[in-house]
């Protein structure tokens, strides 16, 4: 068989190569980037490159299909102190101050404090602005959101104490500054492990909602419209619930709340009645000793229903749950991180600017987050890691220099600092 097919390399800079990849289904795709490594072989027997020449080889077998993965690049990690044994744990990037840049938020575990590092506008930041949770000593804040709860349109900071057995609310008074409103128990010995903010009750007021790693339980505090909450409602998790995330999975537009159960190895999916209560959990293998620690809910591959992403730390590996679109989910495919890596956390963003969500996670055990581009279709390529500090705990992905690239900010717990990698890649 003999077969005539033209693919062209065109130099954009001395530096970047577009590559149109060529398929047997005439079907082309494109990657830019500053370092390419081609691994492939040709699947036609003839080929023509044009250039300033043209070439003809032939080829009688096939051996494998053409691949070239985007690489990523990033400037080396700027670290900013959070202080000493201070062990910051969440993080959170959002404008504080309503000067149109993206601020740092993070919690200190083991100072019982909230940090708050202010963007000068290119992507630096200041020394933080610390806060002590009301409840002092011991409270060990593990998790936090940064939304407006009070409707005056400035974010305030809600924060889960998990030594402190309680949620914390800071009002922010518009210019970068907080104070303490109040707190609110969410039951003894519960351990609050991640919290999260969303209207549940389609009021229009943003509600809490925490999962209780001590008591097996998620609790929804709804809002009374002025920053205040009622009393927890609890709904039962498998064991050690250990992540949150608030999204509508079934289409009815209200919105669900999926947990990641680490002591259960699974993740569980609670459907909204749509007045704020919620069906009983049905929960989702996530693989025998895989302890999931983090979740992210998004439409990985583009078919219009949200699907799970999740962190497993015990089996070294992330998986993504697909979504049949009714609120049940397929078997998960996972992805490996590397022997050692315990990821920790997880994100998901764009990070090449092709249109498709790709996976960003902190590998806790390699020091390092590793990055997983999305092909067309909702399936991972090998992931690519970056280096960053000392036992990395969570992540953040946005874009704080406003250049149009996607960065990652990390909470070194072992460095006691939040570190900033700004995308470089072209």
């Amino acid at each position: 068989i003999t077969s005539n097919v033209r693919c062209t390399f065109k130099f954009i800079n001395r530096t970047s190569i577009l590559i149109q990849s060529f398929q047997s289904d005439s079907k082309f795709n494109t990657y830019i980037s500053t370092s390419v490594v081609i691994t492939a072989a040709i699947q036609y027997s003839s080929l023509i490159f044009q250039g300033s020449t043209s070439t003809t080889t032939t080829t009688t077998q096939t051996t494998s299909t053409t691949t070239a993965q985007f690489k990523l690049t990033f400037s080396p990690q700027v670290a900013y102190p959070t202080g000493i044994n201070s062990y910051p744990a969440p993080v959170f990037v959002a404008d504080v101050n309503q000067d149109n840049n993206l601020d740092i938020t993070v919690g200190n575990f083991g100072s019982d404090t909230i940090g708050i590092f202010l963007n000068t506008g290119n992507g630096t930041f200041g020394s933080p602005i610390n806060y002590i949770p009301a409840t002092g000593s011991l409270s060990n804040p593990n998790s936090l959101s940064v939304t407006d709860v009070n409707g005056d349109n400035a974010p305030d900071i809600i924060v889960a104490n998990q030594g402190a057995d309680n949620v914390g609310v800071f009002f922010n008074i518009r210019n970068g500054t907080f104070i303490f409103s109040s707190k609110y128990s969410t039951g003894s010995n519960s351990k609050p492990a991640c919290v999260s903010v969303s209207d549940v009750n389609n009021d229009q007021k943003p509600d809490i909602v925490v999962v209780n790693y001590g008591t097996d339980s998620v609790g929804v505090l709804l809002n009374f419209g002025n920053g205040t909450f009622r009393p927890q409602m609890l709904y039962s998790t498998s064991s050690n619930p250990q992540s949150v995330y608030i999204l509508d999975v079934n289409g009815d537009d209200k919105p669900d709340i999926i947990v990641g159960n680490y002591g259960d190895d699974s993740v569980g999916v609670f459907i909204n009645y749509g007045n704020g209560t919620f069906r009983s959990q049905v929960s989702y293998s996530t693989g025998a000793n895989s302890n999931p620690y983090s979740v992210f809910v998004e439409d990985m591959n583009s078919d219009g229903k949200f699907d799970i992403v999740v962190a497993n730390s015990g089996n070294r590996n992330v998986g993504v749950l697909f979504s049949y679109g009714n609120g049940t989910f397929r078997s998960q495919i996972t992805y490996p991180t590397g022997n050692g890596s315990r990821p920790y956390c997880v994100f998901v963003n764009d990070m090449n600017n092709d249109g498709k969500l790709d996976i960003i996670v902190v590998n806790r055990g390699t020091n390092n987050v590793g990055i997983f581009l999305n092909t067309d279709n909702g399936t991972f390529l090998s992931q690519q890691t970056f280096a960053v500090g000392s036992q990395p705990f969570s992540l953040f992905v946005a874009d704080i220099n406003f250049d149009s690239k996607s960065d990652i900010v990390v909470t070194n717990l072992g460095g006691d600092n939040v570190g900033v990698s700004l995308a470089n890649w072209y």
